[in-house]
């Protein structure tokens, strides 16, 4: 089930939200889809642990893939404002 479900649609307001929720609750995790997909990723923020890492269970054994926060958001600037909708919430 999805908590605090957000939908953005650029870089900054993605950080925002990240940023937001894991400051509001560091008990639970963070996923990121493009909206209408099923893909999901797991948003790590790095901003509370600056030395976090993805780690091999993190890569193997989870059932969606880890992405730092910054990555994503560096990967959003490549999309012009408006044209891809991402959902953000925690589970």
């Amino acid at each position: 089930m999805e908590d605090n479900l957000t939908t953005v649609d650029n870089a900054i307001d993605f950080r925002d939200v990240v940023m937001t929720l894991d400051r509001e609750d560091h008990k639970r995790r963070i996923y990121a889809r493009r909206a209408g997909t099923e893909q999901i990723y797991e948003i790590i923020p790095r901003h509370v642990d600056l030395f976090q890492k993805i780690t091999f269970d993190d890569l193997f054994l989870s059932n969606h893939p880890p992405v730092y926060m910054e990555d994503m958001a560096q990967a959003l600037n490549g999309v012009e404002q408006g044209t891809l909708i991402l959902d953000v919430f925690t589970r």
